[in-house]
Parts: C-alpha cells; sequence; structure tokens
C-alpha cells in the first residue's frame, strides 16, 4: 500500500489544534491559561486514548491481552511468548483487565497514565506552557511511544520524572524511580550508572566532539556495535536475549542521509548554537544536553541494528521535548521568538507528515467506529510486505 499524506491527516489536526492553544496559553490571562491546560489534555486523551487499532505493535499487545493475560498464565508464565513482556507490565495489564476485560479501556488507562506522569513533570519542572509542551512532545515521536511503545512509555516516563533528582542530588529517589521503569522495560537499567554522567557540565567542545565522531562513524558505515554488544552478553538472562533478539531480526544497511538524520543535524546545529544559553533559561539545562547526548550515542553506535537503535535511543528521547521547548525560550526579542516559533510549527508539521504517511497509521476512534482486528491485520500485512520489496 502507497505512503500518502492523507494518512497523517488526524494526527496533524491534533498538532494544529494544540499549536493554537499553546499561542491561546502565551497571550491568555490566567483563566484562559487554565482551560487551555485543561482542553489540551483532554484532546490528547481521546485522540490517543480511544484509538483503534493503528500502527504495528498492536498486533503484539492486542493478541496478548485477549488470548495470554490471564491469572493462571501469570502464575505459570511458561509461555515462549511471554518473554517479551516483563512480569510487571503482565500484572499491570492484568490488574487494568481485571478491573473491566476491554483491551480499549486499557489502551485509555494507559494513556491516562501516561499524560499523569507527563503533567507531573511539567508542572515540577517549569513547563508552563503546556499545549505547547504536549505538541512538541506528540510531533516528536510522542505519537509512536503513546500509540506503538506501551512498555517503553512507562519507562520513559519515569526516568523523565527522574531527571529532577539528578539536579538535587538525590540519589536514592533517582534510582526508585529508574528501577520502577527497569520492571517495565529491561533497557531502562542503563539509567543506573548514567545517573553519574547526566550530573557533569561538559563545556561546548565536548559536546561537540563526540556528536562530529559519532556522524563521521555513521555517515563511513563504521560500526562497532558488536563489539560494545558483546561485553554485555553471556550467560542466560533477559539481557542476552533481547540483544539475541535485536541482533538477529533487525540488521540493516546504515541509511545514511535521510530526513530523520537531517532532523537531528538540526537539533545538533541548535543545541551547539545556543548551548550557553540553554543552560541559563534551565537550572538543570547541562542535564538534558547531556541526555540528548546519549540520545545520539544510542542512535548512531547500533545505526546498524535498526530496531536496537530506535527502542534504546527512544529511552533518552525526551530531552528533545525538553530541549526544544527551551530553544523557543532562548530569544529574548520577540520577533526572534515569533520566527523560531513559526520554524518549530513547520518542522512540527513536516516531522508528523512523514512519520505518519503509512497505511497502518490510518486513524480509527472507538467513538466514531473502527475496522476489526482482521482488516487491520491485512493492511498491517501489507505495508511489511511493501516495506520488504
Amino acid at each position: 500500500m502507497e505512503p500518502s499524506i492523507i494518512y497523517s491527516i488526524p494526527y496533524l489536526f491534533v498538532a494544529v489544534l494544540l499549536g493554537v492553544l499553546a499561542v491561546m496559553h502565551y497571550y491568555g490571562n490566567e483563566n484562559v491559561k487554565r482551560t487551555t491546560i485543561i482542553a489540551s489534555f483532554l484532546l490528547v486523551l481521546v485522540f490517543v486514548g480511544l484509538r483503534g487499532l493503528i500502527m504495528s505493535d498492536w498486533t503484539h499487545y492486542y493478541y496478548f491481552f485477549l488470548d495470554h493475560c490471564s491469572w493462571d498464565q501469570f502464575v505459570n508464565y511458561d509461555d515462549p511468548d511471554l518473554e517479551k513482556f516483563s512480569r510487571t507490565f503482565f500484572l499491570y495489564t492484568l490488574m487494568v483487565k481485571t478491573i473491566f476485560d476491554n483491551y480499549f479501556f486499557f489502551c485509555f488507562v494507559h494513556c491516562l497514565l501516561g499524560l499523569l506522569l507527563l503533567y507531573r513533570y511539567y508542572k515540577r519542572n517549569g513547563i508552563n506552557n503546556m499545549p505547547l509542551a504536549l505538541m512538541l512532545f506528540l510531533c516528536l515521536e510522542g505519537y509512536v511511544i503513546e500509540c506503538n511503545l506501551l512498555r517503553n512509555s512507562i519507562a520513559i516516563f519515569l526516568c523523565m520524572n527522574a531527571m529532577e533528582y539528578v539536579y538535587s542530588r538525590n540519589i536514592w529517589k533517582y534510582m526508585a524511580l529508574v528501577g520502577g521503569a527497569s520492571l517495565f522495560h529491561a533497557a531502562s537499567v542503563l539509567f543506573f550508572p548514567l545517573y553519574f554522567l547526566f550530573r557533569l557540565n561538559l563545556n561546548r567542545w565536548v559536546f561537540i566532539t563526540v556528536i562530529a565522531a559519532l556522524n563521521l562513524l555513521y555517515l563511513l558505515q563504521i560500526s562497532p556495535a558488536m563489539t560494545v554488544l558483546n561485553l554485555f552478553m553471556g550467560g542466560d538472562n533477559i539481557y542476552t536475549l533481547m540483544i539475541q533478539q535485536y541482533t538477529e531480526l533487525s540488521t540493516e544497511k546504515i541509511q545514511g542521509i535521510t530526513f530523520g538524520y537531517i532532523e537531528k543535524l538540526i537539533t545538533c546545529t541548535l543545541v551547539i548554537l545556543y548551548f550557553d544559553k540553554l543552560k541559563e533559561v534551565r537550572k538543570d539545562g547541562n542535564t538534558y544536553i547531556n541526555v540528548l547526548m546519549m540520545f545520539y550515542v544510542f542512535f548512531f553506535l547500533f545505526a546498524e541494528f535498526g530496531v536496537m537503535a530506535r527502542r534504546l535511543s527512544t529511552l533518552f528521547y525526551y530531552a528533545y521535548w525538553v530541549i526544544w521547548y527551551d530553544l523557543i525560550r532562548c530569544f529574548a526579542i520577540e520577533n526572534n521568538r515569533r520566527l523560531f516559533c513559526a520554524f518549530v510549527g513547520l518542522f512540527c508539521v513536516v516531522r508528523v507528515a512523514s512519520a505518519c504517511k503509512y497505511a497502518d497509521y490510518e486513524y480509527d476512534n472507538v467513538l466514531t467506529g473502527m475496522k476489526s482486528a482482521n482488516e487491520r491485520w491485512i493492511i498491517h500485512k501489507r505495508v511489511m510486505d511493501d516495506a520488504e520489496e
């Protein structure tokens, strides 16, 4: 099935509405600001929380919910098909299913939990224009994280909320949140040792050197990934199994210069240009620059293994949402800020139109009617077959 921008129209519509609410929040009084925040969260909750069987990973979660999610299966836990689901996620899903045995109710509850964690983060970390923050979140991988990566999303939001404890140097609260995240997604254990790196106040030239080296490896298609991965392989444990699955099933040619690469290059350039200013507008700005650097490390270092590169780097994607929000605050002159906001809006439109143009992104909603699982499976299969050709 041919990609078409038509599939991305609902996602663009929601992004534009959030953009309008962001403008209203910026210019409005306190009552208007409060109303726009409530409206923006409700909009995302209805659009994402009440979605149908869209994108691709529903094929795992939907049938897991229907066929495997039972107390008997949880106690025995001897089905090989369940190895990809952590015990914690299994228990979490089972508890929601016990309340109401409906997959779409589970999706709604899951989205609500994610939005509550986002709201907590925004409230405690100086994100005042929440409609703008939600727009950036959805346009910069948030649609995929919320709709496709159910286990990852909880881990990402918990790690994101742990960042305030890096600045306050409260290592025990940081470790507690990261520990909770690792129960949902094993790769979150990476955040334990990274606590000490996140605290470092690196200068601009360290950032430039690391990014330049990663880009050079990527463009020359030099992949040291297996050398690094071999350090963590050995023994019969979940990490060895996860590495084996990713490396055996997702080996691919490094893609080179693509829209995604250009997007990352633009972000790197802006961070380098406004490096010191980003540290001024946010008290722990250096932490998010370090997190962004780790995003690039995992994305470029493991580019040979596409799924692994995307899944590991996505854990650090929240740095994008915060840094793009803070880049707007770097412009003191109002006209310059407006011009940059226009650029951000255009960037988000192009990003969503490019990412959501595939047939399995065709939007469905529980309230307005949706295709059956069989129909969606046929669409998904055709998209996968076209991708392999």
